[in-house]
């Protein structure tokens, strides 16, 4: 049975950007804005494993086989409030301002005007049509799940988000290296790191933004093993350390709204909750050459690839613990990416085929799901042409 658990940094976190850090004068360590999913699934597996009397020896690839979804926001807006999930900002909204009010622009497929055409990829992609020249707003990298779900499911809408959050702040620290033998610091020998700051509600976290931010992660072990509820938790680099509790009840469950908008329709978008990894870069492996397949462990459903919203790649990585060293790099596909489809054959979508899609990962390799990379969330979708008539 799944278990949710919170994971709740006390330091500010480290988590690299893949960026060399060497014990060089001068050199400097830069956080993500957010972990890697393999990162989190790393520490909770180590915790379980710990909990559970795993010989590290002999028991890596039993420990790699704990499914682990996640990370996911679980923010407090004000000092007592309960924890609520918020996702990145879909990209397919393009925030800004107008007239100091904050408005939400649409990206939808639109097929080429006649005698017109593009030079996407595939030949057979559509691009994405904008409505106006806008400036994206910063500081609503974030939004509620009531929020992104009401966006999924309503594909005519484009009302802004009602609750966002902006990206986590971030802390600067100087640090000297320090000699072992005398136990002072080497003249010369200054580093720096940039962490991640989360809002513990301490007056500090108050004085901008949400009251608390934690992550939220599901675990699903294997037989016998054992999920620790409480303790701490080394997370990220430098072993910083992170409160781990019990996050019962906060994993969200299908959207019955949604599914009900979503359920009937021969067009479905996938909008990611974390970053995906796929074989061909942004384009999912598990699509053939005419760009149809089937999402991973979704039964008979088939779809084709109309067209995608997706953000600037990022190069992830991390350590082997089997081989003792790092893991080749790859470029993921960043969380808020759209990928919108048709639905092949005579029935459209049922409501139980729409659950199923909701935050199942959809990264190609089963290993990369079982980390949590390709969280996804079901939505529905337009062309231009239709909201235009």
């Amino acid at each position: 049975m799944p278990v949710d658990l919170l994971v709740r940094p006390r330091d500010p976190m480290l988590f690299g950007d893949g960026r060399p850090f060497t014990a060089d004068p001068g050199a400097r360590a830069v956080t993500l804005s957010w972990p890697w999913p393999g990162t989190c699934a790393g520490a909770v597996r180590t915790a379980v494993g710990n909990a559970s009397g795993f010989n590290w020896q002999t028991d890596l690839g039993r420990a790699l086989e704990i499914a682990v979804s996640g990370p996911l926001a679980a923010v407090k807006e004000t000092p007592g409030a309960p924890h609520e999930v918020y996702l990145p900002c879909p990209l397919d909204a393009v925030p800004y301002e107008q007239d100091g009010s904050p408005r939400v622009m649409r990206l939808r497929p639109r097929s080429a005007p006649a005698g017109g055409g593009c030079n996407l990829p595939h030949g057979s992609l559509l691009p994405l049509a904008v409505t106006g020249e806008v400036k994206p707003a910063a500081g609503r990298e974030w939004w509620s799940l009531p929020d992104a779900v009401r966006w999924l499911g309503n594909p005519r809408g484009s009302a802004p988000a009602e609750r966002t959050m902006g990206s986590l702040p971030k802390e600067v620290r100087t640090h000297v290296r320090i000699s072992p033998s005398s136990g002072t610091a080497v003249p010369g020998f200054l580093f720096g790191t940039v962490s991640l700051r989360f809002p513990d509600g301490s007056s500090r976290s108050r004085d901008e933004g949400p009251s608390e931010v934690a992550i939220l992660v599901r675990v699903e072990p294997g037989a016998g093993e054992v999920v620790p509820a409480s303790g701490f938790l080394p997370l990220g680099g430098e072993r910083r350390l992170a409160l781990l509790e019990s996050g019962a009840g906060l994993w969200p469950a299908p959207d019955q709204a949604l599914v009900g908008a979503i359920a009937g329709s021969k067009r479905l978008s996938l909008c990611l909750a974390t970053p995906a990894l796929f074989a061909g870069g942004w384009l999912p492996g598990w699509l053939d050459g005419d760009l149809e397949g089937t999402p991973p462990d979704a039964g008979g459903l088939r779809l084709r690839l109309v067209s995608a919203a997706v953000g600037r790649r990022i190069g992830v990585s991390g350590w082997d613990m089997a081989t003792r060293s790092p893991k080749p790099a790859r470029a993921a596909v960043p969380a808020g990416s759209v990928y919108f489809f048709e639905v092949l054959g005579c029935e459209p979508l049922s409501e139980e085929v729409v659950r199923s899609l909701w935050l199942r990962p959809v990264s190609d390799g089963e290993q990369e799901r079982r980390d949590g990379f390709g969280l996804a969330l079901p939505g529905t979708w337009i062309p231009a042409e239709e909201v235009k008539s």
